[in-house]
């Protein structure tokens, strides 16, 4: 089984290493429950409800469960698509400044981001907002995917997939409207990967939660 999260995630486990320690597909009246405390990205509670299993996933970053649950649950791709077109459009006739709730955080974002790439990202954030709230967490991914990223990327950094980011430009690699309809459709190529054996959602909890506090 091919099997890659829609969005890169530090540390990810990696989809063979998970599969050859979990049970084998199964019937229901063998049917197992996986909990994964700190489920990252969501690989093992993801392959192991395609196996057939029952699967809770729960990790206290929210990125991690948002990028879990659009790899783990349905998503029309061609309505993606067609959004993806909206956010860019929009983006591109109606530009945002980017808020900051703080002057730190401010100052974290202009060390980062170029001016130009600031305003791409604000613009495509409110966008995203507008469009159908099933779409946005797969819309989301898209943008995260040209920050987080190894090399070239929507910000000032290398390696920040791999949590070890440093500056090493003054301006983004490119601008992030050109990129975004690129990324949202990498994002349905990854879960198009899994979907003929998607699990339904009774089987596969994703959810925010504390590894020393489990229900």
């Amino acid at each position: 089984m091919t099997a890659l999260p829609v969005h890169p995630f530090p540390a990810r486990m990696a989809p063979d290493l998970a599969l050859s320690q979990l049970p084998p597909k199964t019937k229901a009246k063998t049917r197992m429950t996986v909990l994964d405390p700190m489920m990252g990205s969501g690989t093992i509670p993801v392959l192991a409800a395609l196996r057939g299993h029952n699967a809770v996933g729960l990790d206290m970053d929210p990125l991690a469960v948002m990028i879990a649950r659009v790899w783990g649950r349905p998503i029309d791709e061609a309505a993606l698509d067609a959004a993806a077109q909206r956010v860019v459009c929009r983006a591109r006739k109606a530009p945002r400044e980017p808020e900051w709730p703080d002057d730190e955080t401010r100052d974290f974002a202009d060390y980062w981001f170029d001016p130009d790439a600031q305003v791409s990202l604000a613009s495509l954030r409110g966008a995203i907002d507008e469009q159908h709230a099933e779409l946005r967490d797969p819309l989301r991914c898209a943008l995260s995917r040209l920050i987080i990223t190894k090399d070239a990327g929507a910000s000032r950094a290398r390696d920040v997939s791999h949590s070890r980011p440093h500056r090493v430009r003054t301006k983004a690699s490119f601008d992030p409207l050109d990129r975004f309809e690129h990324a949202a459709r990498v994002v349905a190529s990854r879960h198009r990967q899994t979907a003929e054996t998607r699990p339904a959602a009774k089987r596969l909890r994703l959810e925010s939660g504390d590894a020393r506090n489990i229900p």
